[in-house]
């Protein structure tokens, strides 16, 4: 018992490291386009290329979609802002809205530290102007010094210190209307409360509708996960029962596509919030990682079923599929719980050695009747599966070692 146990995990261990040697050799990408040559299936073309962020865009015109949600809390909070602007006649009103884009983003973090920057910035770059402006009086070649001056603190520091550059473009702002004629009295007040009105606007539509994604980011990743069962089933019935049907796969496509920018772009957000955790956020970057592997393995093989026959009689393979489909649906259980998955999950490794045990072992008389595009094709089958089993594995193993992702 001890042997095969140890042989069991020298056979997981194998596979791992084959993963890891793909990740590195492919420069940490382990999409269709690492497998490109090696495996058969064309790289993308360049309109295939350009079409994949569409069809992302189009998998987050949804309300259930994160990016979707700011969007509309976006826009509602631009039309309030420029209504208020234009019903009172406000003279440069626009400076509302602009700062209710500025300031408003769709985590806590850039929200919250956009919108202090910006307010306390603006209200010190304009006492900063408001001492300039006494300096300088009517000189205009002094004006146009402290103008050069400001416009090179924002040039060098721009990307570095968002505080720094608003206090220089609400000084700059206030010396270019004034060097345009304008009151710099006028000026001042009017930037102050604009920025003051707009940035209230933003914090108090985030404060409404806060977004806590310590407490998303489990569910979405779970979602994912379930989306990526879905798609990977209906790859496989299309080996296996009938013609795979590109509505189908283009649904379950879309649904992966949607799940996986949610589970991203939520785990990104999480980073920016208080009192998080660390072996959480490791963990879940673990997950999403070795999801992404068990994806793109369903990618390739859905690429390369556009020309493989369908119907397959493969028992191992049909054995396989289902283990795998219990597997993941385990897998999101396990994650939206926020514990170590209930039960053992299938022994994939097993599944995966009888596949191959399947090829070496089928008789020759049947080997012969299949055509070439039969045997590359299960060939072909057989080496996606050690990827999807290695990204499984590694998935359960990041949810049992102890630090849930909650």
């Amino acid at each position: 018992m001890q042997l095969r146990e140890i042989v069991a995990r020298a056979d997981a261990l194998t596979g791992q490291l084959r993963a890891a040697i793909e990740i590195a050799a492919s420069g940490g990408g382990a999409g269709v386009g690492a497998y490109g040559d090696a495996q058969g299936v064309e790289r993308p073309s360049f309109v295939q290329r350009w079409r994949s962020p569409l069809l992302t865009l189009r998998a987050n015109l949804t309300l259930r979609s994160a990016a979707c949600r700011h969007a509309l809390r976006m826009a509602v909070c631009i039309v309030v802002a420029d209504a208020v602007a234009r019903g009172l006649h406000l003279p440069r009103g626009y400076w509302i809205p602009l700062t209710v884009a500025i300031v408003l983003k769709p985590e806590f973090a850039s929200t919250f530290a956009r919108g202090l920057a910006r307010l306390g910035g603006t209200v010190l770059g304009l006492i900063i102007a408001t001492g300039m402006i006494l300096a300088v009086t009517d000189d205009r070649l002094a004006l146009i010094a402290l103008i050069g001056m400001l416009t090179w603190v924002i040039r060098s520091y721009g990307r570095t210190n968002y505080t720094l550059v608003v206090v220089a473009v609400t000084a700059l702002v206030v010396l270019l209307f004034s060097l345009a004629g304008e009151r710099a009295e006028t000026t001042i007040v009017e930037r102050g409360v604009y920025t003051l009105a707009g940035g209230l606007l933003a914090l108090a539509a985030y404060a409404a509708w806060p977004t806590w994604e310590r407490s998303q980011a489990p569910g979405l990743l779970a979602d994912m996960l379930e989306a990526y069962r879905r798609y990977f089933a209906a790859v496989m019935a299309g080996y296996l029962d009938s013609p795979a049907k590109a509505a189908i796969l283009q649904r379950r496509r879309t649904e992966a596509r949607l799940g996986r920018s949610n589970a991203e772009a939520s785990i990104e957000r999480m980073l920016g919030e208080p009192a998080r955790s660390d072996a959480v956020i490791n963990d879940l970057f673990g997950l999403l990682a070795s999801s992404h592997r068990f994806v793109y393995s369903g990618i390739v093989l859905e690429a390369h079923l556009q020309g493989a026959a369908s119907g397959v009689s493969w028992p191992e393979l049909r054995r396989f599929a289902n283990d795998v489909d219990g597997a993941v649906a385990q897998l999101a259980a396990a994650v939206r719980s926020g514990s170590a998955p209930a039960l053992p999950i299938p022994n994939l490794r097993a599944d995966y050695g009888a596949l191959q045990a399947s090829l070496a072992e089928e008789p020759a008389a049947r080997q012969q009747a299949r055509t070439a595009e039969q045997a590359h094709t299960r060939a072909f089958i057989v080496a996606e599966a050690d990827r999807v089993v290695n990204s499984v594995d590694t998935m359960a193993h990041v949810l049992a070692r102890g630090a849930a992702p909650v």
